[in-house]
């Protein structure tokens, strides 16, 4: 049914430029095995899409006709530390002016100019905005985005503000900073900010229910907020061969057509797919060898499901090349038995080696839901300033 549905609308694709990043979140997959010292892993650091890269993917009609919203974001990296960042915003206003466009940042990178001459690019696009990820003022931003200076980080706002940008402030609310939400709301419009949001906090999975890491031997804690609407719980699937995709399907009657490239060109359907994919492909991540085999992992769940639901099926075509636009069109991946059949089909299997598929584990059109909280993957309160 998608496959069909596919075809005939336009796409919102959501890429991710580089998995290079200056900060050290500590919910951040880059950081879900090592949060005793904030280690990277190998499959990190290592890749950037170049502006050739991304006029070899997609051509001026295949953005003109094809798709009408482009998110540059990243599950593991920050998409201001690609080279050509400028070059490819610029490339995707000359082929279609009128495509939205968001872009996120924690803002922290290069120098108030380089972000004032990105805001100059970003202004030659009306339908564009791009988003600093600013979780509190000067005493609790580093709580969370560790690393990242928050006077630098509001500089270089401004500035991309000044060269003619449209910006929001979004901000992950913990306990630390939730009394903090009006005096940044209130900051970002001052600043020259057009939107203002603030977003429930995932990542509170240990026994504790907090965040817990270690960074140049301080141990710290943090806490979900007061309000439970504040933060985020995955549901219990009910239903694991009833499967609602939320990278089609809205849940309110209407067909999304999202699409998760990384920056190794993989073509992933949904967000959830490019988190477990580097770790179950962590040697085509380290390498770019299109021949690397998929990896069991022993102590992850999700990314086990993704190993027994999904790699099988990306290797019964010849492996992660046949998805990764490094080695294969754009066409040929689309039109591959993947997504041509195979993932929608293998939703119908309860178990896969022992186990829920990853899609009707996270997808689940029934849930069990937590009383209060905010579902993984939604919430949201918008601030837009009228002036």
């Amino acid at each position: 049914m998608f496959y069909e549905l596919r075809k005939k609308q336009k796409f919102e694709l959501q890429i991710e430029l580089s998995d290079f990043c200056n900060s050290r979140c500590p919910a951040c997959s880059r950081f879900r095995d090592t949060r005793d010292g904030l280690i990277p892993p190998n499959s990190v650091d290592r890749h950037q899409v170049s502006l050739f890269d991304f006029k070899n993917w997609f051509s001026s009609s295949f953005l003109n006709e094809k798709v009408f919203l482009i998110r540059i974001n990243g599950s593991y990296g920050d998409s201001s530390l690609c080279r050509d960042i400028h070059k490819i915003v610029e490339y995707i206003g000359e082929c279609n002016s009128n495509i939205e466009l968001n872009m996120s940042t924690n803002g922290g990178t290069h120098y108030s100019g380089w972000w004032e001459e990105l805001g100059k690019v970003f202004s030659k696009i009306p339908n564009s905005k791009l988003t600093f990820a600013i979780d509190g003022l000067q005493d609790t931003l580093s709580l969370y985005r560790v690393g990242v200076d928050y006077k630098t980080v509001i500089e270089n706002a401004k500035a991309f503000i000044r060269g003619g940008g449209t910006a929001e402030w979004r901000m992950l609310v913990f306990k630390h900073n939730e009394n903090q939400i009006e005096k940044c709301k209130s900051l970002s419009k001052i600043y020259g900010f057009k939107y203002f949001c603030h977003r429930p906090t995932a990542g509170f999975i240990d026994s504790n229910n907090t965040l817990q890491y270690t960074w140049e031997g301080k141990h710290v804690v943090l806490e979900p907020g007061s309000d439970t609407k504040n933060v985020m719980k995955l549901g219990s699937p009910l239903t694991p061969t009833d499967v609602r995709c939320a990278a089609v399907d809205d849940g309110k009657g209407g067909f999304v057509n999202e699409m998760i490239i990384d920056s190794r060109g993989v073509v992933h359907p949904c967000c959830y797919f490019s988190h477990e994919c580097r770790r179950v492909y962590k040697q085509f991540y380290e390498t770019g060898d299109p021949k690397s085999k998929p990896q069991k992992d022993e102590y992850h769940r999700r990314t086990n499901m993704y190993y027994n639901s999904v790699s099988n099926l990306i290797e019964q075509q010849g492996g992660i090349g046949s998805i990764s636009l490094y080695h294969s069109t754009w066409d040929e991946i689309m039109n591959s038995p993947f997504y041509r059949e195979r993932l929608e089909r293998s939703w119908k299997i309860r178990e896969h080696n022992g186990d829920l598929s990853m899609c009707g584990y996270m997808c689940s059109k029934e849930k069990e839901v937590h009383e209060g909280y905010h579902e993984t993957g939604t919430g949201g309160v918008m601030h837009p300033f009228i002036d």
